[in-house]
Formats: C-alpha cells, structure tokens, sequence
C-alpha cells in the first residue's frame, strides 16, 4: 500500500506513475499485510514495523515500451542493546 490507496482496493492494480527523465521519484510503501484498522475513540488505519529478515517489492519498469521487472529487497535486523 501506499499514500492515497483506499483500503479495499490495496489489492487492484495501481494506475501507473509516469517519471520523465533526469527526473527523481520517490514513493513510500507499506506490506498491506501489515496494516489493519484501529477503532476506539480516534480509529484510524495502523502501518506494523516491518518484520526482521528480508523484505521486498516486485517492481514492473515499462522503457520506451519494453518492460523492465525486478525484486527489491532490504535486510532488515534488530539491533541488540
């Protein structure tokens, strides 16, 4: 999930972003898998920490209509104080 998805829909497709060159693009994600609804008083939707070990996104690139696929993944440990 990311800024502006609607809950009931982080599993549709994601209209695409368009990047021009020379340009930089930035876009904060969240597993949807980790966020759940919080009610009470101030119910809001809640973003988990995201687990040790590793983590990822599938990424689809399309350059000058070919595309582009890949996995990011980071390492993520808990550091012992």
């Amino acid at each position: 999930m990311f800024e502006g998805t609607v809950y009931r829909d982080r599993n549709n497709p994601k209209p695409p972003d368009v990047i021009f060159a020379g340009s930089t693009f930035s876009k904060t994600i969240w597993p949807s898998n980790l966020v759940h609804f919080s009610g009470g008083r101030y119910a809001s939707w809640m973003h988990e920490n995201m687990p040790a070990g590793e983590n990822g996104v599938y990424l689809t690139i399309k350059v000058g209509g070919e595309e582009i696929r890949d996995k990011l993944t980071v390492l993520i440990s808990i550091e012992q104080k």
